[in-house]
């Protein structure tokens, strides 16, 4: 508590003041005009520019800094005081770090005392010379006036020599922020060009990608076109099976791309073309007489999805589902599977036709392109958030410069300047 007794203020980076502690005058006074908060504005001439190099120390070292015996006059009156900047959130990050400033007020007496040896040194040189002038001339030594005289020139030489030495370190502290300012910027730009740069390629590869989901897309509607009306002639076949036998089993035993099966009411295979024993791995003699349900996962036909499928074929006269089956071999395949009632002339529930196409390959190219779509959009999203990110950045850096700054285009066209012009 005795450390922080002295008048204070806690400010931000920006100078701003966000709180006084005890009595702050003389050091600090309201500005005239527009009330203003800002520390500088209110800091006594005196000690303005050590106190902005204190701050602007503090601030890049991120430590406390002190600087004492800074004298001004106020009301007439020689005043020394001790200045300290202390960090009050070190470990926050740069832009939200606040500092507490402390003004340790000298006393009248202190002053004279504490003159530094160079002062005393003048003084003592200052006063020999004139002892010497006066013994030389044969007049009297100096009177007490004029030796107090003397000790307050001296003085004011002592705190303009201060100023002087806070003005230089000010100007030091105003070029190496500048040239580190310099550099950031110049970071900043060459990293904004490269993330343009890529968000452009990466403009390019969407532009590309989508292109060819374009292309997939109108391939995939052509295939649905092409298997519609390969279904469609299946369908026509199917409906001439009463007709002749021998027809119907050369029809079924044409087609390689599906697996033709019938099934009797119940779901038993009765019936089993080429094409299924290429696609499923079943021999004929193996197969029939078995289940449908015998192509399901353990899952699905714990929940009767088979019995499902021939409900709402007997209901609704056709059944088509899209999922994974399974071959003879235990592994999986995605097949495209239709199912439809087949009844006499009376109505009466013969059995069902089942037609089963495996669309694997179209499954993984499928899946391919929406993974393809969904990275490329994540990607631009991530890079165009980072963009958004890197130019905010830059421009609240840049807007905290004192120096002008600003951006143009190859034609000289400003299409941005920082508050500095303002």
């Amino acid at each position: 508590l005795v450390r922080y007794a002295p008048a204070g203020v806690i400010i931000n980076g920006n100078f701003q003041i966000l709180q006084f502690r005890g009595r702050t005058a003389p050091f600090l006074e309201p500005p005239l005009g527009q009330p203003s908060h800002e520390l500088l504005k209110m800091a006594h001439p005196g000690i303005v520019n050590s106190l902005k190099t204190a701050v602007l120390t503090a601030k890049k070292q991120n430590s406390s800094v002190r600087t004492e015996q800074l004298s001004f006059r106020y009301a007439g009156q020689l005043r020394t005081v001790n200045l300290e900047v202390i960090p009050v959130n070190p470990l926050a990050p740069k832009q939200d770090r606040e500092f507490l400033v402390l003004f340790e007020n000298q006393t009248d007496s202190g002053v004279k005392a504490r003159i530094t040896k160079k002062s005393a040194s003048r003084l003592k040189t200052t006063q020999a010379k004139a002892n010497a002038k006066a013994s030389a001339s044969e007049l009297k030594p100096y009177t007490v006036v004029e030796r107090e005289e003397l000790e307050r020139r001296d003085q004011m030489i002592l705190q303009l020599q201060q100023e002087l030495d806070a003005s230089r370190e000010y100007q030091q502290s105003l070029i190496e922020q500048f040239e580190s300012s310099q550099e950031e910027l110049t970071s900043s730009n060459e990293e904004l060009q490269s993330t343009n740069e890529e968000l452009q390629s990466t403009n390019e590869e969407l532009g590309t990608a989508k292109e060819e989901l374009q292309s997939s897309n109108e391939e995939l509607s052509s295939t649905n076109d092409e298997l519609q009306k390969r279904n469609q002639e299946l369908f026509d076949a199917i409906e001439n099976l009463e007709k002749t036998e021998q027809r119907f089993g050369l029809i079924i035993d044409s087609v390689q791309d599906y697996a033709i099966i019938m099934l009797d009411p119940s779901g038993r295979i009765s019936s089993w073309n080429a094409g299924a024993k290429r696609l499923k791995g079943y021999e004929s003699e193996e197969i029939v007489g078995q289940h449908f349900s015998k192509f399901y996962s353990e899952d699905l036909v714990r929940t009767a999805y088979p019995e499902m499928e021939l409900r709402v074929a007997s209901q609704t006269g056709r059944f088509e589902d899209e999922g994974w089956r399974l071959k003879k071999d235990g592994s999986k395949f995605w097949a495209n599977v239709i199912i439809s009632a087949i009844r006499d002339h009376r109505g009466k529930l013969l059995g069902f036709s089942k037609v089963t196409r495996d669309l694997t390959e179209r499954k993984n190219h499928d899946d391919q392109l929406r993974e393809i779509n969904a990275g490329l959009e994540k990607r631009v999203e991530e890079r165009t958030l980072e963009l958004r990110e890197s130019e905010e950045h830059l421009r609240a850096f840049a807007d905290t410069l004192p120096q002008l700054a600003w951006m143009g285009d190859s034609d000289g066209k400003v299409f941005w300047f920082n508050r500095r012009w303002e």
